[in-house]
């Protein structure tokens, strides 16, 4: 309603334009009357729910077993990139292997264009090791070991599989939100009472909201997420029931 509004707002001013012509849209009543409309059928945002470590780990107990299929590896490549790197689909779906660079300590991904980058010059998203078993650097190690890329290779890494009597081999075209965000939600849905209630934001939210429950400092937050301002990193982050507590509980009563 509120789109349909502004855009009947915007025709109205252009055609006065063309003709010369005071437009009535910039009376003030005018202006008050739209903002009215608009205060009456908005509606509350509806974020999704934020992925916590814990459903994230029983996504690797499920998809990450020795033996696991190159399209096993991909939903695990999908959910812990996201997550460890506070990414969203269109920063995952143009990683190609030429944006990643490993070492003993970390994995760099090289984002050559972004949501927030609008100059396109380029960012950086380093995810540490954590040398565990569900570690997300070994995670992406081991999917692009499945996928037998060539190094250098400028193929998008998150890719359809198709059938051959080799098994499931990797096609050349990239993979759709719609698909990923099937892929994503099927293995989360075992884990949780409400899937509707997730997306493929809640990895990133998620990632984030699990670092500000471990009191990384929102500075550090923003810059790993690529968030411009506050109010953008803010709706991203849900802290748990404990830190409800902290203002009260610092308050010397």
């Amino acid at each position: 309603m509120k789109s349909l509004a502004d855009s009947a707002t915007a025709a109205i001013k252009w055609v006065h334009n063309l003709a010369g012509l005071h437009s009535p849209t910039d009376n003030p009543m005018v202006k008050l009357a739209l903002q009215g409309f608009k205060r009456a059928t908005s509606s509350p945002t509806l974020r999704k729910h934020p992925i916590t470590p814990n459903i994230l780990m029983k996504i690797y107990e499920k998809y990450g077993h020795d033996h696991a299929s190159l399209a096993d590896l991909r939903v695990l490549f999908a959910c812990f990139i996201s997550y460890a790197g506070f990414l969203r689909f269109d920063d995952l779906k143009n990683i190609s292997n030429n944006d990643l660079t490993f070492t003993s300590d970390r994995l760099v991904i090289h984002l050559a264009s972004s949501k927030t980058d609008q100059f396109r010059q380029g960012s950086d998203v380093v995810i540490a090791r954590s040398f565990k078993q569900s570690c997300p650097v070994r995670v992406a190690e081991r999917y692009l070991a499945a996928l037998r890329d060539p190094p250098g290779s400028l193929l998008p890494v998150l890719r359809r599989l198709c059938s051959s009597t080799k098994g499931l081999t990797p096609t050349v075209h990239p993979l759709s939100y719609t698909r990923t965000r099937e892929i994503v939600l099927d293995a989360i849905k075992p884990f949780v009472t409400d899937i509707s209630a997730y997306g493929l934001h809640s990895m990133r939210s998620g990632g984030a909201t699990a670092a500000l429950n471990a009191n990384v400092s929102p500075f550090l937050i923003s810059r790993h997420g690529r968030w411009k301002s506050t109010k953008a990193r803010n709706a991203y982050l849900q802290p748990d029931a404990k830190s409800d507590l902290i203002p009260s509980q610092s308050l010397g009563i």
